[in-house]
C-alpha cells in the first residue's frame, strides 16, 4: 500500500493497494489499482462522508437473513 496524507485537507489524499480493491482473483476488481500504483501516480482516497458520497461506484449492503 502506498498513501500519501494531505495533513490540511485529508480528501486530498492519495492511496494504491497493489493488488487493487479486492483480495479476491475473481473480482473484477483484482489488481484495479495496480496500473497507477506501477506507474507511481495516487488515487483519490475520499475521508469525509459528502466526498465518499460523490466518489463511490457501488454500494455492498449485507443484511441478515430473515
Amino acid at each position: 500500500m502506498r498513501f500519501v496524507a494531505d495533513l490540511a485537507d485529508w480528501d486530498n489524499s492519495l492511496m494504491n493497494v497493489t493488488v487493487g480493491q479486492s483480495g479476491q482473483v475473481l473480482s473484477p476488481h483484482y489488481r484495479d489499482h495496480f496500473p497507477a500504483w506501477f506507474s507511481g501516480y495516487g488515487l483519490p482516497s475520499a475521508f469525509s462522508d459528502a466526498t465518499w458520497e460523490k466518489a463511490r461506484t457501488h454500494r455492498l449492503v449485507l443484511k441478515p437473513a430473515a
